[in-house]
This record gives structure tokens, C-alpha cells and sequence, in this order.
């Protein structure tokens, strides 16, 4: 069997998780915000260290988030808002 190279080959886990860090799935922010919406939840995190964002830019997430929010109408009733020392954005249901 040939050695793996930077071109062809097997992936280690460490390569898959980087490069599913650079990726967007279509849908994913809405998708959680209405998982988030149907909770009943007062508010709720997501990080960039671990889970789906491992990786992305909070900066990143929370626009993706924001977004999201607009497309389906809920501004008044969600708030992304980023931590002040960083490493999490948080969906707040102020409506709750």
C-alpha cells in the first residue's frame, strides 16, 4: 500500500477536524437557532475550542448566527451577543 502524502491518502483526525473547522454546512446556523428557539432555553453558548465550531472564528459564528437570525425574523425576540473575554457566542432568548 502506497504512504499517504500531502496530495493523496488517507486523513488523520486532526487533518479532518481542521479542515471541517474552514467549512460551512449549509444551513447549520439556522438550523441550531431553531433547535435553540424550540428549547425554551433562557440563553445558551457555543464555543470555539470544542463541537461543530472547533476551530472558526467567533467572529465568525457570531455573524453566522446573526444572520440567521434576521432570515427568520428574530430580532426581537434573539440576541447574539460574543463574551467579553472571548471564547464563546451566545444565543439569548429575550422573549423567554
Amino acid at each position: 500500500m502506497a504512504e499517504a502524502t500531502a496530495t493523496s491518502g488517507a486523513m488523520t483526525d486532526d487533518e479532518v477536524a481542521a479542515l471541517l473547522s474552514t467549512s460551512k454546512t449549509k444551513g447549520q446556523y439556522s438550523d441550531l437557532l431553531k433547535a435553540f428557539v424550540d428549547s425554551g432555553e433562557r440563553g445558551h453558548r457555543y464555543s470555539n475550542t470544542d463541537g461543530q465550531f472547533a476551530g472558526k472564528a467567533l467572529q465568525s459564528i457570531n455573524t453566522g448566527f446573526k444572520n440567521a437570525v434576521k432570515a427568520a425574523g428574530l430580532e426581537g425576540q434573539v440576541r447574539v451577543i460574543g463574551s467579553k473575554d472571548g471564547g464563546f457566542v451566545a444565543l439569548v432568548n429575550t422573549a423567554a
